[in-house]
């Protein structure tokens, strides 16, 4: 029985607890494929290795069961004959005993060759395997080098010391050890080294603060997984987290930076008192306040009910709750009660009357984001993994249209489309695959052929299945993009301006950029050649065609309209020499173009609105921090004056980086983009 308990609880702690993996192989249980929020768990060639290996020590026990089995026949035979001083020799001993020593060896090299083999994975492999490093003031970033330019480690390295400064002023506290930050280039080579396909983390109890994450995730998840390494310095000991799993996840989307839609406590603001949403996690939504709201925030600080709760749900709620202890009280009794959650010895007040201060606030508020309520609906309807039959369950429809991702990635458009079509016949409702492979079909829209591709684009469109409900198509913002692109290549305006207006609506209030793109797409309705060049080819391809044929237009005479469709397509280009990291001459072409004299004053208010974030963001990318300082800020005034606190809040926090990035880079060394330590800065005055 012992050796039993330590072969099932020692591997997992020595795993889990000493190597940056979420994964385990157990001879004993079998083991852990890796974090439950990922929605598809592995099968690593590790598992088949380790199953192998357990197969070796059965083998091995066999055999030694064996040997002292044959040593013991020996010693009662020599005890009957009575013949002490001849020793007998049995040739099966000598059998087993060689192929022990074999098992032994080859058990032995499996071990010394374990992280190879996938059994675990200590950190130096990773870095390894990934290859880049770049070392700043107070991170080591670990990445691989053929998935980032140099200009792109430079920004990463700069973004990170950002969010380091950012979050020390705001929590008052900074680890005392640098932190490693991995950078994985694809979901493949996240979950072969760590075991996580998807998912970010930050394992706090390991022996340095660290975080991994996807390159693309980097955005919205880099600045929560931090807040993690930060509360190591006042979690409990050995674990450097808190004893409730509320208050972890609470604070890190407290503490994580505004990204430009609703906040948490609008969110929850509108699922309460606007009934939109469910914080019950029931499935049904609350039809009053009481007692739901105080007593969900006490429920949600144990352990067993945040895991097993929905998880849009728990986060965004204790998010909220969580960013009201630190505004009302500040962050040194928010640091005091994290370890243990003793509320009353830290506030002087129980966590139901704290949780009952809160609702009050919400109460006062007078006004919630507008967007706030369908997000609310949208999340917090999602189910945990406990609702789901089988959550971690991939059905052959989404493997399929997964392969024609990878498959895309890699330039195989032939095989892309395949995988799409064999994803659409497992399951022709899956409107995500359709949409994929109609926009395949749109890519080959050039020359003399766009409109057969665009009516082969459309015939795949239009049999996509219909809400039997209301017998309209319930299709989301995506589809009816693309629905459109190929009715404006095919020559049908008119329609193609209906589809983009619908779009317009299915696409949240937040999403300002999606919602600007779509708004100078839809002036271009009229000329299908300029919405032909956006689709298919190199950014810089898709730039240069969208520039021959903009200027070639009927249109672009001068008249209200021809203004509109120049302006509308150089914003386009623009944002396609952008996308091909020509940063600076997308800005010269932002500020040589005004927002297009648009229909409706909503779009022309978007359009406005997302090109002085362009500006600032491009600007920035191209050099020039105190410039983009001076967009961000106009950027934040206009979308404050436009109501949208969120998106304000967003772009004052770009411009508090620009200042901070200009005020770096004045004393770095050589004029290189390297941060120095704070202390440095602080002495060079």
């Amino acid at each position: 029985m012992i050796a039993g308990l330590a072969i099932g609880l020692g591997g997992p702690l020595y795993d889990l607890g000493l190597h940056p993996q979420f994964y385990t192989y157990n001879h004993l249980f079998g083991g852990v494929l890796g974090p439950i929020y990922d929605r598809e768990l592995a099968l690593r060639p590790g598992l088949f290795a380790f199953r192998a290996l357990t197969l070796g020590w059965a083998l091995l026990f066999w055999l030694a069961g064996k040997i002292v089995r044959s040593k013991r026949v020996v010693t009662r035979e020599c005890r009957h004959r009575g013949d002490w001083g001849t020793p007998i020799h049995y040739p099966p001993s000598t059998i087993y005993q060689a192929v022990a020593l074999v098992a032994a060896l080859v058990i032995a090299a499996a071990y010394l060759n374990s992280a190879r083999l996938g059994f675990n994975t200590p950190a130096w492999y990773i870095q390894q395997e990934l290859g880049g490093h770049r070392a700043t003031a107070h991170f080591d970033l670990y990445y691989d080098p053929d998935a980032l330019s140099s200009a792109q480690v430079d920004r990463l390295a700069e973004d990170h010391e950002w969010h380091y400064h950012r979050l020390k002023k705001r929590l008052g506290v900074a680890p005392t050890e640098r932190i490693a930050s991995y950078l994985y280039p694809d979901e493949a080579t996240k979950v072969r080294l760590t075991g996580a396909r998807e998912t970010s983390v930050a394992p706090v109890w390991l022996d340095r603060p660290q975080v991994h994450l996807l390159q693309n995730a980097y955005g919205r998840s880099f600045g929560h997984e931090l807040v993690h390494a930060f509360s190591r310095g006042f979690g409990l000991p050995v674990v450097n987290a808190s004893r409730s799993m509320g208050l972890v996840e609470g604070l890190a989307v407290a503490f994580e930076p505004p990204r430009g839609r609703p906040s948490p406590a609008d969110q929850v603001s509108a699922s309460v008192f606007l009934n939109v949403g469910d914080l019950s996690g029931d499935g049904a939504p609350e039809p009053s306040l009481e007692p739901s709201l105080a007593e969900g925030v006490a429920a949600r600080l144990s352990p067993l009910s945040f895991w097993t709760g929905r998880a849009a749900v728990g986060y965004t709620t204790m998010g909220a709750f969580v960013r009201f202890l630190a505004r009302r009280y500040g962050p040194d009794k928010l640091r005091a009660v994290y370890a243990w959650a003793n509320f009353e010895d830290v506030y002087g007040k129980s966590v139901r009357a704290l949780a009952e201060e809160w609702e009050t606030a919400l109460r006062k508020r007078r006004t919630v984001a507008r967007a706030a309520g369908a997000l609310a609906a949208r999340r917090f309807s999602r189910p945990s993994l406990f609702e789901a039959a089988c959550p971690h369950y991939v059905p052959p429809y989404r493997r399929a249209y997964r392969a024609g991702r990878e498959a895309l990635a890699a330039g195989d458009t032939l095989a892309a489309q395949a995988a799409f079509r064999r994803a659409l016949e497992r399951q022709p409702a899956f409107e995500t695959a359709r949409v994929s492979a109609a926009r395949l079909l749109l890519a080959r829209s050039e020359g003399t052929r766009g409109e057969e591709a665009a009516r082969q684009a459309l015939h795949l469109l239009r049999a996509a299945p219909q809400d039997s409900g209301q017998g309209t198509p319930a299709h989301g913002s995506a589809f009816l993009i693309a629905r459109a692109d190929a009715q404006a290549i095919d020559g049908n305006a008119r329609a193609a301006r209906r589809s983009y207006d619908a779009a317009l609506e299915r696409l949240p209030l937040f999403r300002s950029e999606a919602r600007a793109l779509v708004a100078l797409r839809r002036a271009l309705a009229g000329r299908p050649p300029p919405i032909g060049a956006l689709l298919g080819g190199p950014p810089a391809k898709r730039a240069r065609r969208l520039e021959a044929r903009a200027e070639a237009s009927p249109s672009a005479e001068a008249s209200p309209s021809g203004d509109t469709l120049a302006a509308a397509a150089s914003l386009l280009q623009a944002v396609q020499w952008a996308e091909d990291n020509q940063f600076a001459r997308a800005v010269r072409l932002l500020k040589r173009t005004s927002a297009p004299p648009l229909s409706g004053e909503r779009a022309r208010g978007t359009v406005r609105r997302q090109r002085l974030a362009w500006l600032a963001q491009w600007t920035y990318r191209a050099g020039r921090p105190g410039r983009a300082r001076h967009y961000a800020r106009r950027a934040a005034q206009a979308y404050r004056a436009y109501g949208d606190r969120d998106a304000a809040a967003r772009w004052e926090t770009f411009a508090a980086k620009m200042q901070w990035v200009r005020s770096g880079r004045r004393i770095a060394d050589g004029g290189r983009r390297l941060f120095l330590p704070e202390e440095a800065v602080a002495n060079r005055g």
